[in-house]
């Protein structure tokens, strides 16, 4: 379907964060259909709202799930009503305009951003094309597709720092029977994680994870906890890097692991199973 066509008809929108109080709150008409991620339907959690069409006929869905499906990274600010999404750009979406801005450029949208039990919702396709998918809609399934780096490809991207980090967050191995804060949390730490190199030696870095439960590990550390405010080097010994494993010391669970390798003259980031 056109795109003008489908802005009449889909608005889809995305959840930010969680606020105090419903600003521009929506009049949901309707709620009778479905959102795909590169072929993954999605599912609204209990007591979340559910995607729906507005007043306007746009059709909305929460933007911090689907931002995050397409690799970004999302902040909420609850004082001022504003959602920052970064990922291939920088978007800013301000509850109650109808308006966005995509790497400093204002966007013009067919309705507003609103604010839905606690969840921000826009328009799809202004979403979806910001972060580089494709939007589609056909009429009972509006649908996110975006080309995936193979999963044991190099996904790192170079920082202003002369650092590296992740380019696509959410290809991380994350355990799927994380609840949705739970894997959240660990995106989010996983997105803040860098390293720099030198010839066939990695020194990385992890933040604090902010709970006394997890702890980042080496696989082969002693003791098997790292504390988030210290940096780790390890030279390289037959092709193979740095593995570092995101710990739960309450379950004995693995919720997130990655390895950085230095094979064939380059330095390259996998996720194995979990």
């Amino acid at each position: 379907m056109k795109k003008k066509t489908m802005a009449r008809v889909v608005g889809l929108a995305i959840v930010a964060g969680i606020g105090f109080g419903n600003i521009a709150n929506a009049e949901v008409v309707s709620e009778n259909f479905g959102i795909s991620i590169n072929g993954q339907a999605y599912v609204t959690p209990e007591g979340e709202q559910k995607p729906y069409i507005n007043q306007d006929g746009r059709t909305m869905v929460p933007v911090r799930f689907v931002s995050q499906q397409l690799g970004a990274y999302v902040n909420w600010d609850q004082y001022s009503q504003k959602v920052t999404i970064t990922g291939n750009k920088t978007i800013q979406i301000q509850v109650g305009q109808s308006f966005i801005n995509v790497d400093g450029q204002r966007v013009q949208m067919d309705t507003q951003a609103e604010l839905t039990k606690d969840r921000v919702f826009i328009p799809a396709r202004f979403i979806g094309e910001a972060l580089g998918a494709q939007v589609n809609w056909d009429g009972q399934t509006v649908s996110f597709q975006v080309p995936q780096t193979p999963a044991n490809s190099s996904n790192m991207k170079q920082n202003e720092d002369g650092s590296y980090s992740f380019d696509n967050v959410y290809q991380a191995t994350v355990r799927t029977n994380q609840s949705e804060r739970e894997k959240e949390n660990t995106v989010n730490l996983l997105s803040q994680i860098k390293w720099t190199t030198s010839g066939n030696t990695v020194t990385v870095s992890v933040p604090a994870t902010g709970s006394e439960n997890l702890h980042w590990i080496m696989q082969d550390s002693t003791p098997p906890q790292w504390d988030g405010t210290t940096a780790h080097t390890r030279t390289t010994v037959g092709g193979w890097g740095q593995t570092i494993i995101l710990y739960d010391i309450t379950t004995g669970a693995q919720l997130a692991k990655l390895w950085i390798l230095y094979k064939n003259g380059e330095w390259v980031v996998k996720y194995p199973s979990l």
